[in-house]
């Protein structure tokens, strides 16, 4: 082959093959075979990143999120012999307050695509000064977005309740809760789940309970300006985890349980991605916690939105452990009048014992603004419970007995309202194959 055959070479690796967090170093290394000599060569490296929307596998929206070119010198590789292999190292950044998202794949169809590139490129300076091409290598490089999960409130408690029938009575009404102790969680941590639920004795009891990991993909369309995300793809299920419950016991006319399941996320999951970051794709996941009325084709649900992040700044965790109030077996009846207090520290009376000693109905996992103590006369202590309090939170109902056998200053047996056995338990995983590197 003559000289005029001859191509340069040229090559692209990664030093370590992972992922990468936007704020650091990526070290590549370069392989460069000039071949014979060229006029004026130049060699460059351009780091960049696009966010891609696509509708039945045909794009209709293409972001540039951000690109970076620099010159490499190759003057001392320039020389002869020319087949000689050199390899030159060098290392790409994100640039200095850049926010992005975090990298995502595309298999198909509809959906969000966010890539980020290293393209390595050798040319010359052909004859009338025009640039001309000789060689040109790309490879992909996973990114993860610095997506702190205590800021933005992300270390709020959440907290979510459904009812059926909407229009019964309370005391005829199926009462489902869910209790989160924060919005945001790592990837590979344990969600910490408090769920509470009630139904009257008269319906076939509740067997098994079901907490499910959702993602939802909202995207850009052609016909859409950029953040108008009016695309909705389906929700899919991407982990759930089944436990069997035993109601075995009766309050008042109605069946309850109180469960805490520790809900692992992937190590793998792809993190929420806001359109703060990414403009034409949106990926938003949430706890559905969902139980199902034998013989009356019904399913109450709750959603818990979850934001999965990759970092924290708080020294220490945000306290994970649900709220909860315990329940005795020595129960009065409630009554249908809620009466007129909204929470228990709203009671008059200088009752010494804290609310959590109080008798509940079922377990509540909001929490509630501590209640101070005081000074309690003995022989309050010793009188029989009267009347009922009637407890309201955000966004449950429960009744309340204040005082339950109160014949001594000691604090009543916590009662278990629901026993649930591990060997009971069905994980799954729906996940696609996770992408590489994660």
């Amino acid at each position: 082959m003559g000289k005029m055959g001859i191509k340069p070479f040229i090559s692209i690796n990664l030093k370590e093959d992972r992922a990468y967090y936007q704020d650091e170093n990526i070290p590549i290394v370069i392989g460069l075979r000039l071949e014979k000599e060229w006029r004026n060569p130049s060699l460059f490296v351009s780091f960049k990143g696009y966010a891609s929307s696509y509708k039945s596998s045909t794009r209709q929206h293409n972001e540039k999120i951000f690109e970076d070119d620099k010159s490499i010198p190759i003057e001392k590789y320039d020389k002869q012999p020319y087949n000689i292999t050199y390899e030159i190292d060098h290392f790409v950044k994100v640039g200095e307050g850049k926010e992005i998202p975090s990298s995502k794949d595309h298999e198909g169809g509809n959906g969000g695509k966010i890539e980020y590139m290293i393209e390595v490129r050798l040319e010359s300076i052909g004859f009338l000064g025009y640039t001309k091409p000789l060689a040109r290598q790309i490879i992909i490089v996973k990114l993860l977005e610095k997506l702190d999960i205590s800021k933005n409130r992300l270390i709020e408690s959440r907290k979510s309740t459904d009812y059926w029938p909407v229009a019964s009575r309370k005391a005829d009404m199926c009462q489902l809760s869910a209790y989160i102790p924060h919005e945001g969680w790592l990837r590979g941590a344990s969600v910490e789940v408090q769920i509470d639920f009630k139904q009257p004795v008269s319906y076939n009891h509740v067997s098994y309970v079901t907490v499910e990991l959702v993602s939802q993909e909202s995207i850009a369309l052609a016909k859409d300006s950029v953040l108008d995300l009016s695309y909705k793809l389906n929700e899919k299920t991407i982990s759930k985890d089944t436990r069997d419950v035993e109601m075995h016991s009766t309050i008042n006319q109605m069946r309850v349980f109180n469960q805490h399941i520790s809900f692992s996320l992937l190590p793998e999951l792809i993190p929420t991605i806001s359109t703060s970051v990414a403009k034409v794709v949106n990926l938003s996941y949430k706890l559905r916690v969902s139980v199902v009325l034998p013989g009356k084709n019904k399913n109450l649900r709750v959603d818990l939105p979850l934001v999965i992040g990759t970092t924290t700044t708080l020294t220490s965790e945000p306290n994970d452990k649900p709220h909860t109030r315990a329940a005795v077996p020595n129960m009065t009846d409630y009554q249908d009048d809620p009466g007129e207090y909204t929470t228990d520290s709203d009671r008059s009376s200088p009752c010494s014992i804290r609310c959590s000693e109080c008798a509940l109905p079922f377990t509540l996992t909001m929490p509630q603004p501590p209640v101070d103590y005081h000074d309690c006369p003995e022989d309050y202590l010793q009188a029989a419970a009267e009347g009922n309090t009637y407890l309201s939170p955000a966004s449950s109902t429960a009744y309340m007995s204040p005082i339950v056998n109160a014949s001594s200053t000691s604090s009543p047996i916590p009662y278990h309202s629901a026993n649930t056995s591990d060997t009971s338990r069905t994980y799954e995983c729906f996940t696609q194959k996770p992408a590489s590197r994660f």
